[in-house]
């Protein structure tokens, strides 16, 4: 409609000015794509199915997004997974990212094809990061024993709890799109440890 069309000549007369006008990057953008990509489950396919490479794609662009708007405050973030990290949001990011691989092999070895609990979460995640995780653990008990009792992802998810900062773990303010930088950085790190392994 008229209203889109308006919004979308808005956005890209901004993204010109970003990329050959010298100006900052919108905050305001960053934020909403994170929103976006952070709704997993509104990505649908052709059959009103899932669409796990949309959603991909999305949390791929924000992240791009995001890390140019961090490179303007002069703060460089790497693509690689930054282990001593020790941002609150970038820790919750991981953890997500750690509940999903690990519910994902569980559902692969039994020859389930689903979006995991962390998936479907995500949105509640990112709005209420700390009621929400100890919600998806609980979801992860079952699986957790079934890969006896996931040694890997357990002691991995030990690690990024033993870097929060004395209050950040229990702080359940809304999570910045850096959540999505540790998301995608320990998602990588994961399927590259996978590859090694086989």
């Amino acid at each position: 409609d008229k209203l889109y069309n308006v919004l979308k000549k808005k956005i890209r007369k901004q993204l010109s000015e970003c990329m050959f006008g010298n100006f900052a990057f919108p905050k305001s953008m960053v934020e909403m794509a994170a929103i976006r990509a952070s709704h997993p489950m509104s990505f649908m396919d052709a059959n009103g199915g899932f669409s796990k490479n949309d959603w991909i794609k999305s949390i791929n662009i924000t992240c791009a997004l995001a890390r140019k708007y961090y490179k303007q405050q002069k703060e460089e973030i790497e693509l690689e997974l930054d282990e001593r990290r020790t941002d609150r949001d970038y820790l919750f990011g991981r953890l997500l990212s750690v509940a999903d691989k690990m519910e994902d092999y569980a559902l692969y070895k039994s020859g389930i094809k689903r979006p995991t609990n962390a998936v479907k979460l995500m949105s509640s995640f990112q709005v209420k990061p700390y009621s929400t995780w100890g919600q998806l653990f609980t979801q992860l008990i079952p699986y957790k024993n079934q890969l006896g009792g996931a040694g890997y992802y357990q002691s991995l998810i030990d690690d990024i709890m033993a870097l929060f900062q004395n209050g950040d773990y229990e702080n359940n303010l809304p999570l910045s799109p850096l959540y999505l930088l540790g998301y995608s950085a320990q998602n990588r790190a994961l399927s590259c440890n996978h590859k090694n392994n086989e």
